[in-house]
């Protein structure tokens, strides 16, 4: 156990009690209520951790179609056919139930009695790969790939993930502005992938990044 912990920091678990605050209207008003109703729906015997599982499963299925439709990662503006159109609304609906079932496994831990250390810590690494692989998605949604545009895009989303984990350990509370990733920006990229469903790629990123020479 002291390998990842060290063995005088153990009993910090069992002093851990989870502190967040999220200022985002659309989550407070809109997303929360749904939120709050949907766990609803799962029967008690479902642990937390289960629910974060399934929200992964949702965005490894997306990847994987990536993978299976456009496994160079060249998109159309280098010759690639990409997915077809109906791939992209599966991203969006992927996206916004991970969206769903990363809110309500906190909920259905405290519904459960399962609220813990060890289950926060797994729902960030899910959502540390999440960060990962969406960024993948969007840029290819977008048309950038093999660019230095989708390497900015991870490399900013990355460190925004970081430095809100980072700040979180040093003051204890996870704060969440009134607009934040997790929330307005999860949906930005809903939107994003539903628009790409239906009139295909962004041409206008795929001319911006072949004019700056942005090809890795």
């Amino acid at each position: 156990m002291g390998y990842f912990i060290a063995d005088d920091k153990l009993e910090n678990l069992r002093k851990y009690k989870y502190s967040g605050v999220d200022k985002s209207i659309l989550s407070k008003y809109v997303l929360n209520p749904f939120w709050t109703w949907f766990v609803t729906l799962w029967p008690t015997w479902i642990a937390p951790n289960t629910i974060t599982a399934l929200g992964l499963c949702l965005v490894v299925f997306n990847l994987s179609t990536l993978f299976y439709y456009d496994p160079q990662y060249l998109t159309e503006r280098d010759g690639a056919t990409g997915p077809p159109k109906w791939v992209y609304f599966t991203w969006g609906l992927g996206l916004f139930w991970y969206q769903a079932f990363d809110a309500i496994d906190g909920k259905q831990a405290r519904r459960t009695g399962m609220a813990g250390p060890l289950g926060q810590m797994f729902d960030h690494g899910c959502d540390s790969l999440n960060t990962t692989f969406e960024c993948i998605l969007s840029c290819r949604a977008l048309n950038a790939g093999r660019s230095w545009w989708t390497v900015a895009a991870e490399i900013a989303a990355i460190a925004n993930f970081y430095l809100s984990t980072w700040e979180e350990f040093h003051t204890g509370t996870l704060y969440l502005g009134i607009f934040n990733g997790p929330v307005e920006g999860i949906i930005m990229l809903v939107v994003m992938y539903t628009i790409t469903g239906i009139y295909g790629t962004s041409s206008g990123m795929s001319r911006s990044c072949r004019s700056r020479g942005a090809d890795v």
